[in-house]
């Protein structure tokens, strides 16, 4: 099970306290954070000089991704997917647009974190 991380609030999962990675139960707070960075091409509608005109554009957008298992597979991609046409939708607004695809560009593990963990402001020495 992987949930989306919008920076705001910990993750909505609740994990198999069985579950084991490299022989250790892996507790219940700690998940593994994927960066995921995407290409997204839409096209829109718009007006110019009078005439309707279908413009396609390209937005690079990323998203977090949350998962209990240190890896990434299909049900995680389809996570990502929704991330990134969520946080399109959300930097669009309602203009009109329509998504005619979305590539995963790159994809980070950026390791296990509790979300107090992953939340906490370095301190200057």
């Amino acid at each position: 099970m992987a949930d989306i991380y919008d920076g705001s609030t910990g993750p909505s999962n609740v994990l198999n306290p069985k579950f084991k990675t490299l022989g250790k139960p892996l507790d219940d707070k700690r998940l593994h954070h994927f960066m995921v960075a995407a290409q997204v091409v839409y096209e829109q509608d718009i007006e110019i000089e009078g005439k309707m005109q279908t413009q396609v554009g390209v937005r690079m957008l990323n998203c977090m991704v949350l998962t209990n298992r240190p890896v990434f597979g299909m049900a995680q991609i389809g996570q990502a997917h929704m991330g990134v046409q969520h946080n399109f939708a959300s930097k669009m607004g309602d203009t009109g647009y329509r998504v005619i695809d979305i590539t995963i560009m790159s994809l980070m593990d950026l390791g296990r974190f509790t979300p107090e963990e992953f939340q906490e402001i370095p301190q200057p020495k």
